[in-house]
């Protein structure tokens, strides 16, 4: 009878080693999977979808589009490019936060050095270098 409570006290229970093993397994196991939720998230980015391109070709169509319909004049028009002019668009010699392309607004109001929220015709030339 001695020999029946042996073992059922040896099947009660996990040996110490036996308990790291498991927890090592299951710590790699985790690891593994945590890489490869990182992976899949990196490959998802939105900057990568067909979406993001088409509304961001719309976008950089509109503001084209509007452009033209405002050109004085082109300079040059060849089978890749087209250089035209388009004037300030209220007028007053300046342009303006709401004459400004979105995605170009803040590198532009970065040469607004008297800080009046425009860019002027003198602060403009800094950015157009010399043709000489």
């Amino acid at each position: 009878m001695r020999d029946i409570c042996q073992v059922e006290l040896k099947a009660q229970g996990y040996t110490l080693i036996e308990m790291v093993m498991s927890l090592a397994a299951t710590t790699l196991l985790m690891a593994g999977l945590s890489a490869a939720v990182v992976v899949s998230s990196k490959a998802f980015r939105p900057e990568t979808t067909a979406m993001y391109a088409r509304t961001n070709s719309a976008i950089a169509e509109g503001d084209l589009l509007a452009d033209l319909r405002l050109a004085t004049g082109f300079t040059e028009r060849t089978s890749r490019s087209t250089t035209f002019t388009v004037p300030d668009r209220d007028g007053d010699g300046k342009l303006s936060d709401s004459e400004i392309p979105e995605g170009q607004r803040d590198r532009l109001l970065k040469l607004d050095t008297n800080r009046d929220g425009a860019i002027s015709a003198d602060e403009a030339k800094r950015l157009v270098p010399s043709r000489n």
